[in-house]
């Protein structure tokens, strides 16, 4: 069993609060003598667009766990100290925005936890606790996972669990490397981490987002443009005002809007709607429906055939998925499926499409097949004679 170094097995291990410049000099100092350290936020983002860090919590690997006050220290420095390190996350997209937004850091080479995972064919995405048990054999503590990591001064629980949550993070790596080096697998997994990293640094696109809701085959084209310009509206509302998006105006009442397509502020109102939300943004919303009625676009939806396609697509890739032992959500996930479905092959890049293009390309030939063998669905090379 790998070695965990956790507060009460490691008395040697260190838990050091940087809360003044002083220390944060003296631990630059450490930092950058360590080629790999773990990492991971503590963060707050209900009601906000920008999630309000925290605490950044840092751990190299004989243990030692840096917990650093964002309220106390300059970020940008510490991001220069962590501009070369090879970063451990665990589920890291929110991470890379919050490093990105709070610490001028874009990770030049980063290791999630989950992913390596979802390359030795565990669930995709697992979180922390399930994923150390299973490759551990470590219960871990999530008491402190609801806690008001705002007030000062840190609690003493607050503390360890903080710590306790990076530290573990080099015993999984250690142990999920070595695994993914035994199947072969690590450079699929390197670039899949790094297209992470791409992903999340992308700005967002939110007006079409709704062509994968459930009720987008509802909708007429009056309402597609409609909803379009609302989301879109809505995306730069939440920006400027640094608040959820939902909470400035939730799905339902979007969907609501969209097909009802009030012409004045009074035709809005319903109990649904929230007067506070009318005075504020009632003329903007009527003018931003208006705009969308006026509008031409045309929006490329899946027909019911593309959709049944798209259905045997995954039927596929969860029956390949067994059969390389790398998660399905992983290795295609909803986006990619669909976009198969409506564009073809072509689109794979990257590690997918070296290590499953030449595949599904027979298997939408007909040169590839699924039987039942043994009461398990498979995939089979030649032609069907079924």
């Amino acid at each position: 069993m790998t070695q965990v170094y956790l507060p009460r097995e490691n008395m040697s291990a260190r838990t050091i609060l940087i809360d003044s410049a002083e220390k944060l000099r003296e631990m630059r100092k450490e930092l950058v003598k360590e080629s790999t350290l773990a990492i991971d936020t503590e963060f707050h983002s209900e009601r906000r667009y920008f999630p309000e860090l925290m605490l950044v919590q840092i751990a190299n690997s004989a243990g030692d766990v840096w917990i650093v006050d964002p309220k106390t220290v300059p970020m940008k420095a510490l991001g220069e100290a962590l501009r070369t390190a090879v970063l451990i996350t665990h589920g890291g997209q929110q991470d890379i925005r919050i490093f990105h937004q709070d610490l001028q850091l874009r990770p030049s080479k980063l290791f999630d936890t989950q992913i390596a995972a979802g390359f030795l064919g565990h669930r995709y995405p697992l979180n922390l606790q399930v994923l150390c048990d299973k490759i551990l054999g470590l219960d871990i503590s999530k008491v402190e996972t609801l806690t008001d990591w705002s007030k000062r001064p840190l609690s003493e629980n607050q503390i360890r669990y903080a710590a306790d949550d990076a530290r573990v993070l080099f015993p999984l790596y250690t142990e999920l490397m070595k695994q993914i080096e035994e199947r072969d697998v690590a450079e699929h997994m390197w670039k899949a981490c790094a297209e992470m990293v791409e992903q999340q640094l992308l700005p967002p696109s939110s007006g079409l987002s709704w062509i994968h809701w459930g009720v987008a085959e509802t909708l007429n084209i009056d309402a597609q443009r409609v909803l379009t310009n609302l989301l879109e509206w809505r995306e730069e509302t939440a920006v400027r005002q640094n608040q959820s998006a939902n909470y400035i105006l939730p799905r339902s009442i979007l969907l609501y809007l969209a097909k009802a397509q009030p012409q004045s502020v009074k035709e809005i109102q319903n109990r649904r709607v929230h007067p506070t939300f009318l005075k504020r943004y009632g003329k903007k919303v009527i003018k931003v429906i208006k705009d969308g009625l006026q509008d031409t676009d045309e929006f490329l939806l899946p027909t019911p055939e593309q959709k049944e396609r798209t259905e045997v697509l995954k039927l596929w890739v969860n029956i390949f998925a067994k059969e390389v032992c790398i998660a399905p959500t992983l290795l295609l996930p909803k986006d990619i499926l669909e976009g198969i479905t409506l564009h073809g092959v072509s689109i794979l890049q990257s590690w997918r499409r070296e290590l499953m293009l030449q595949r599904l390309k027979a298997f939408l030939r007909g040169q590839e097949f699924i039987v039942i063998e043994n009461g398990k669905a498979v995939l089979r090379q030649g032609t069907s004679k079924a």
